[in-house]
């Protein structure tokens, strides 16, 4: 990718909302990191990491990945009420919380 002038050096955060249940799972935390941060931070942007997240049916490895390759800023959330939208809310919080100008926020599950 060729980044362009607009978008160069710009902040991006990536939300990861939802359960961690399959998290561990090479599979799924390589192809977010492939195809979500990685292609951002070739492109130039400044990345932060957020995630919103039940760790229910989680094991300690979901928790490192999270750690350790996305060095996510990690709120967990156990209530069974939760949803989905409020999962929006508290990732925003996250990103409040760091007090950062965002140019662009993605969500991923």
């Amino acid at each position: 990718m060729q980044p362009d002038a607009d978008r160069t050096r710009g902040s991006a955060a990536v939300c990861i909302l939802g359960e961690l249940r399959t998290f561990a799972q090479p599979v799924v935390w390589q192809s977010q990191a492939r195809y979500v941060i990685q292609p951002l931070l070739q492109d130039g942007w400044d990345v932060d990491v957020f995630a919103s997240v039940d760790d229910r049916g989680s094991t300690s490895r979901d928790l490192q990945i999270l750690d350790l390759v996305f060095r996510a800023r990690t709120k967990f959330e156990r209530a069974a009420t939760v949803t989905q939208y409020s999962r929006y809310k508290t990732c925003l919080e996250l990103m409040q919380a760091r007090r950062k100008q965002y140019r662009w926020v993605v969500k991923i599950r």
